[in-house]
């Protein structure tokens, strides 16, 4: 059973740190990569067709943000939810601290990418992605524990 958290434990730091990379990745990218980046994905879900680039480009933009944080978040909360069981309930202010200064750092790197700026309500708009990610991986967690307490009941019931 050990060895079996420690895996998972692991999987989920390698995915709170992959995650992390690839949104400060995407904010090293400079103002035209971006925008082609944005454009690419308009054309694949064939937005363009159906408003003005301006808003699509500006709505891609910002759901990008919300669903890179929302991954970040779900893979912090599941570390938590992992790690609670060790370090009680303060993993959790660590866990909404990380998140948040992880909004914080992306923004800060588009200050140094050419053609791109920051903005405060993007770092809100991060942190709320982060909290849609908390909220999601939580119930994934309460769906969970909820099906393996049912099986251990009906086990239970068997014998």
């Amino acid at each position: 059973m050990r060895n079996k958290n420690l895996l998972l434990t692991t999987i989920l730091s390698l995915f709170v740190v992959s995650v992390t990379a690839f949104i400060f990745l995407n904010s090293f990218a400079d103002g035209e990569a971006s925008s082609d980046f944005s454009n690419s994905i308009i054309d694949l879900l064939f937005l363009r067709k159906l408003l003005d680039n301006e808003i699509v480009q500006l709505v891609v933009r910002k759901a990008a943000h919300m669903i890179e944080f929302a991954g970040l978040g779900m893979s912090v909360m599941g570390l938590a939810l992992q790690l609670d069981k060790n370090y009680n309930k303060r993993i959790y202010g660590v866990a909404f601290f990380y998140v948040l200064s992880v909004a914080v750092m992306d923004e800060h790197i588009q200050n140094f990418s050419l053609g791109r700026t920051s903005a405060t309500s993007d770092i809100l708009l991060d942190f709320s992605g982060s909290m849609i990610g908390f909220l999601t991986a939580y119930l994934f967690y309460i769906v969970i524990r909820k099906l393996k307490k049912g099986k251990r009941d009906e086990k239970r019931n068997l014998s």
